[in-house]
């Protein structure tokens, strides 16, 4: 009865290191690291598409461009921004155009639309409300033009001719 024993712990001791060789020791492989592919372009020194670690942030993908350029907008951006694949991110420029006859700035389509908030709050009809939506809506299409405000809300055929009758005044 003893050598029983003795023969089943040796057994038992045998699956053990067994079983050990082939599962305790294996280090189990690191998942593959996810990359995902970005367009950036507008107020960056090397605009471009780039593929980044999923777990990347807006300010990742900025510094792997070659920071900012000298005319980025940088309180109209997120830099904590989560990445999407696929995007396609526009960083905006400060854009400050002047009535060349007051010095004033002035929203004036020559040279693209104004970002200040304060120079659509002079267009007649364009509350607070509105001119912060036109600005999120310059921010995302930079090459927008006049006629393209439609598309943001709140602004109607009549506002968008008011908006209009307003830069006709003020070129």
């Amino acid at each position: 009865m003893k050598q029983w024993g003795i023969i089943i712990g040796l057994v038992v001791i045998f699956l053990i290191g067994l079983w050990q060789q082939f599962y305790g020791m294996t280090p189990l492989p690191d998942p593959p690291v996810r990359q995902v592919t970005i367009q950036l372009s507008g107020a960056v020194k090397q605009p471009g598409v780039y593929s980044i670690e999923q777990t990347a942030r807006l300010k990742d993908l900025i510094d792997l461009a070659g920071g900012l350029s000298g005319t980025a907008d940088e309180n109209r951006i997120n830099l904590a921004q989560k990445l999407i694949d696929g995007e396609k991110i526009i960083i905006p420029e400060i854009i400050m155009p002047t009535d060349d006859d007051t010095g004033e700035q002035v929203p004036s389509p020559s040279t693209g639309l104004s970002q200040n908030i304060n120079d659509w709050l002079e267009v007649p009809g364009i509350g607070p409300a509105t001119a912060e939506r036109i600005l999120d809506y310059l921010a995302e299409h930079p090459s927008a033009g006049l006629d393209d405000l439609i598309e943001v809300s709140g602004i109607g055929p009549k506002k968008q001719q008011d908006i209009l009758d307003f830069f006709e005044k003020h070129r």
